[in-house]
């Protein structure tokens, strides 16, 4: 399992087979590419890491669509996020006031009032039906991130286009006005 994403990722693929013979002998293709990816060195195949590969037949080796850290992110928000708007329709059929700490106690299994179940009971509580997950994250997957940032600095990777890869251009461009200001 990869320090990358806890699953058996590419990173663990290029272990397996050697790195050696990924970027000389195969060919990776990236989510329903058909062109593969141009591989010289490890610095190269390290961003890709976290991402899964379904399909490995020959010197054949094809990629997630997205990192798994994302998918699985996604997936764990998205279900918060129906369980609280099932409650809060719940609340309206019933006239209940929608209480945002409450809800997100109900909906969680480790309730931490800074954790992303409550930032996404407020929501719910402001926007009803249109609440969405955009800009919320969990630390455990941000944790994730942090390791294959660390990894793409370490292996020569600029910081900038490192944080910005595994952060993704929303939470980089917050970075980057953050330090301007300080």
């Amino acid at each position: 399992m990869s320090k990358f994403s806890g699953k058996c990722d590419f990173a663990d693929t290029c272990e397996i087979f050697g790195v050696e013979k990924i970027i000389n002998d195969s060919h990776v293709f990236s989510y329903g590419n058909i062109v593969p990816l141009k591989f010289e060195s490890v610095k190269d195949l390290i961003p890709y890491y976290p991402y899964l590969t379904p399909i490995i037949a020959g010197t054949e080796i094809h990629l997630s669509q997205n990192s798994f850290v994302d998918e699985e992110e996604n997936e764990i928000l998205n279900g918060c996020l129906n369980d609280l708007k099932g409650y809060w329709r719940k609340c309206q059929r019933k006239k209940y006031p929608f209480n945002a700490e409450e809800a997100a106690q109900k909906v969680s299994f480790f309730y931490r009032p800074d954790g992303y179940e409550t930032k996404l009971a407020e929501r719910v509580s402001e926007l009803g039906e249109k609440a969405t997950v955009d800009g919320i994250h969990t630390s455990y997957h941000d944790y994730e991130r942090e390791e294959l940032y660390r990894e793409m600095v370490n292996a020569g990777w600029d910081d900038d286009i490192s944080y910005r890869w595994c952060f993704g251009y929303d939470r980089w461009h917050d970075r980057v006005k953050k330090k301007r200001n300080d």
